[in-house]
């Protein structure tokens, strides 16, 4: 006989929640008091410091698209958790150059080479973001997530006073 917490997971791929404990399948957890800093809102707040470092315009060359949305882009994907939320490894770009045009970051191949060559971002930056992105990293390190949190406050601040 399955109980009523397993079924309900079953059912609804989650579990029962009562109080400040979690039931899953059979087992009572205490939930920590302490959240952690969640991916979803340190990504936000990359995206308001690298639109805020761009004046709020698309950084790609010669753009003369009137954005009223702009798309944070990782230059190299956020996918590398070493880089993932450095403002530095962030571009503004307006949606045709995000994704819909024929020189999308996401289509162009030769995008990359197009930001350094025109003159978007130094040939330096690029080595230097590189050297980053190689770093190893453990993903869900706590203490790098928080500290991130930190560092990614103080740009805002920062770009918002200037």
């Amino acid at each position: 006989m399955v109980s009523r917490s397993a079924f309900h997971e079953m059912l609804y791929g989650r579990s029962m929640r009562y109080g400040k404990q979690i039931r899953t399948m059979g087992l009572w957890m205490s939930r920590s008091k302490k959240k952690s800093v969640s991916d979803k809102h340190l990504l936000k707040l990359w995206g308001e410091v690298v639109k805020l470092r761009a004046g709020n315009k698309c950084e790609y060359p010669n753009c003369h698209v009137q954005a009223k949305y702009l798309n944070p882009h990782h230059y190299y994907s956020k996918r590398n958790t070493s880089t993932r939320y450095d403002p530095k490894n962030g571009i503004c770009l307006c949606s045709y150059h995000h994704t819909l045009g024929v020189e999308a970051a996401h289509k162009d191949p030769n995008f990359k080479d197009i930001i350094i060559t025109s003159g978007v971002r130094s040939e330096d930056w690029h080595w230097d973001i590189t050297e980053r992105k190689n770093r190893v990293v453990k993903k869900n390190d706590a203490f790098f997530k928080d500290g991130w949190k930190a560092t990614l406050e103080h740009y805002l601040e920062v770009e918002k006073n200037q």
